[in-house]
């Protein structure tokens, strides 16, 4: 469920991002229940209208909130320097990793070094076969802004689950396990928007 507001009679609605109560994701049906949300004086005497909208992200698919946010490290590698400020519309990922049998429906084949493990991820896939991937189930590749974006979430985290310093409870790296495992094995490492696996078991 999402709230927006117009301030020109209608023909066009900004996601009102401060609203409380029955908004965002695991939201349950149910009645009496409220949206809460402060007019701010950029609307005072402008007439604003609102508007409630419910939808439904595809099958395995999360919403990712546009917005202005900080991209990039000033202690990372080169091409992550310095950390400007980026916006991003609105989108869809997938929530958990492409695992080697679906690429092996859509692709025939599976390149991955760690094979035999139908739901784990498929990997040793170059830029254009994962492009061609994509575009096969009519679907595209994040760019490097709207992954970062799904990986930090509205709070600008360091880690996608959070602050806490990375740990084989969290997360599979640093061949903790030693190979890659099922998508989705820890629930504990989720992003803000309920993202599988941003971090670890495959390099993205």
């Amino acid at each position: 469920i999402k709230v927006g507001y117009s301030a020109d009679g209608g023909r066009n609605y900004k996601p009102i991002s401060g609203a409380e109560g029955d908004v965002g994701k695991n939201v349950k049906t149910g009645t009496g229940r409220k949206i809460s949300f402060l007019v701010t004086d950029a609307l005072a005497g402008k007439n604003a209208s609102f508007k409630v909208v419910v939808f439904s992200p595809p099958p395995g698919m999360v919403f990712v909130e546009g917005g202005t946010y900080q991209m990039g490290s000033n202690s990372g590698d080169d091409d992550e320097q310095p950390i400007h400020t980026v916006t991003v519309s609105s989108f869809y990922m997938d929530k958990t990793e492409v695992t080697q049998a679906e690429y092996r429906k859509v692709m025939g084949k599976n390149p991955s070094h760690f094979s035999g493990c139908d739901d784990c991820p498929v990997e040793s896939v170059s830029w254009h076969d994962a492009n061609a991937y994509a575009k096969k189930v009519g679907k595209r590749l994040p760019t490097e802004a709207e992954w970062e974006r799904a990986a930090r979430g509205e709070d600008g985290r360091s880690y996608a689950w959070g602050e806490d310093f990375p740990s084989a409870q969290l997360l599979n790296f640093n061949n903790n396990v030693g190979a890659t495992v099922p998508v989705g094995t820890y629930p504990l490492g989720v992003s803000f928007y309920g993202l599988h696996n941003m971090g670890g078991n495959v390099q993205e």
